[in-house]
């Protein structure tokens, strides 16, 4: 029995990642939400075969997953793969405009939701509550849906512009919007679920709000100084030992010590075990890398990305599932939860745009080299999609006032919700208010010339080693419907600059 259940699970993945392969060729469908929406279609036949033999939740018993499961296997290779793919250049060129929008904004953004959520169900609507819930529920709740799918956010972007592009916007984020917008909108997203984390396992554990609100940023710092001490280590190690003669020593000593970032504080009070691995991940990506031998770099790129992507397809996939199960077997409990869900979507889509405009507003006052207008902050809004992260922490709900089965529910729709409506708008709005998008590949394409021979000039080689050509060849020419594909001649130029 085991055997087969195992079996139905590969064959459902491999149907989700064809699905994911066939939705890539239409340039407004999503690969996420096509996987989305084929859990909701298996979660809905399993309840319609069930029912009648009155085995619903045994059919579909093997793809459940407790939080344990979620945080110890399919967590790591996530925040792993954001932190080993953010490009230090575009964190770095606009710096300043992602620790304001994806830190202090999102810290403000959890504290004013928690604020407006506790005056409205205790002094304006209950949402047909039992019991009246603390402030200190409320900034726990700030903090689930305050957080942004960094990883959804990527693959929406790789969307309009190759990833392999995004790096040379990322480098001249200054010149072009699509660099600039980009880069924030990422940048933003990565900052803010790192905070909204430790924000919300802080809560969690002490019942002392203005201690707690200290505490965060001390834990996110220290955090941080963690998961880089961590990487420190190992690229120390990767220097100084001969060890490029065996390419898989050089592997699995890479994948470890990350690993190692997570597991080692999983335990520890004041550290936060995802945001250490996440900055564990920033650090090697452009230390440790260069110490790995050809044969090691292309692997561990490679699996870091291929089980990041199963990790992410399995989640929603999952999403979807729950979501038919839970609104076909459990119709009048999504009734009860309609009144919080619906207070819970009109607070979240204000606040995000109050911060967005008020981060905005701060850049503008002081000078800052990131103009973000009316345009940038209608698609930073829409950026602000809950994913995996989101339904991560309302796993971890434990309440006593609020039961974990509500917060689940109505977390799974704010997601469904975001990815539906805010997550698909934001290619067609991209398009709409930024028509001139397209003519950054030829700026890239013009670009090129000109970074080469600045690198001739200060001495360093001007043609791309043989590995830069492996991790970016399989990249050249993939794209979408109406996005930008580089061929011939120009991939030539293109893969000279790198």
């Amino acid at each position: 029995m085991i055997e087969l259940t195992i079996a139905v699970v590969m064959a459902l993945l491999l149907v989700c990642f064809l699905i994911e392969v066939l939705a890539s060729s239409h340039r407004y469908v999503l690969e996420h939400l096509a996987v989305l929406c084929f859990g909701m279609v298996v979660g809905l036949a399993a309840c319609i075969l069930g029912e009648e033999e009155g085995t619903v939740h045994r059919r579909i018993y093997f793809l459940e997953f407790s939080e344990k499961v979620f945080f110890m296997c399919l967590a790591p290779p996530i925040f792993l793969e954001a932190g080993y793919s953010l490009n230090r250049h575009m964190f770095f060129n606009n710096s300043a405009s992602i620790v304001l929008l994806g830190v202090v904004a999102t810290y403000v953004q959890v504290m004013l939701f928690a604020t407006c959520l506790y005056f409205t169900l205790n002094y304006v609507w209950s949402c047909d509550l039992d019991v009246p819930i603390n402030f200190h529920q409320c900034v726990r709740l700030g903090a689930i849906f305050s957080t942004s799918d960094a990883t959804a956010l990527l693959r929406i972007f790789n969307s309009i512009l190759p990833e392999h592009l995004q790096h040379h916007l990322a480098d001249m984020s200054g010149s072009t919007t699509t660099g600039m917008l980009t880069s924030v909108a990422i940048g933003e997203s990565l900052a803010n679920n790192g905070v909204c984390v430790a924000l919300f396992w802080r809560m969690g554990a002490s019942s002392k709000n203005l201690e707690t609100l200290v505490v965060v940023p001390f834990v996110f710092v220290l955090s941080s100084v963690a998961g880089l001490s961590v990487a420190s280590v190992c690229t120390m190690i990767t220097k100084h030992l001969d060890i490029n003669k065996e390419p898989q020593i050089d592997f699995l000593l890479s994948i470890g010590f990350a690993l190692l970032s997570y597991f080692l504080f999983v335990e520890v009070t004041y550290i936060n075990e995802l945001v250490s691995l996440y900055s564990c991940g920033f650090a090697m990506a452009h230390y440790n890398f260069k110490n790995l031998s050809t044969k090691a770099k292309v692997t561990a790129k490679a699996m870091i990305k291929s089980s990041s992507w199963a990790s992410f397809t399995f989640i929603y996939f999952q999403m979807g599932i729950v979501f038919s199960v839970s609104v076909y077997a459990e119709r009048p409990f999504w009734s009860r939860a309609l009144p919080l869900m619906s207070l819970v979507l009109i607070l979240m889509l204000f606040c995000r745009a109050f911060v967005v405009a008020l981060g905005c507003g701060t850049l503008s006052a002081f000078k800052s080299d990131t103009n973000l207008g009316w345009r940038e902050q209608v698609i930073l809004n829409l950026s602000g999609v809950r994913g995996a992260v989101s339904y991560a922490l309302c796993l971890l709900w434990r309440g006593k006032k609020l039961k974990s089965s509500l917060v689940t529910t109505t977390t799974l729709g704010i997601v469904i919700f975001t990815n539906l409506v805010l997550g698909s708008a934001i290619c067609p709005m991209i398009t709409l208010l930024f028509p001139d998008y397209r003519s950054d590949a030829s700026t890239i394409l013009s670009y090129a010339p000109e970074k080469r021979h600045r690198k001739s000039t200060m001495g360093s080689q001007a043609l791309a080693s043989p590995v830069h050509q492996v991790l970016t060849t399989p990249l050249i020419g993939v794209s979408r419907a109406g996005s930008v594909s580089l061929t011939g001649a120009e991939a030539d130029a293109e893969l000279k600059c790198i």
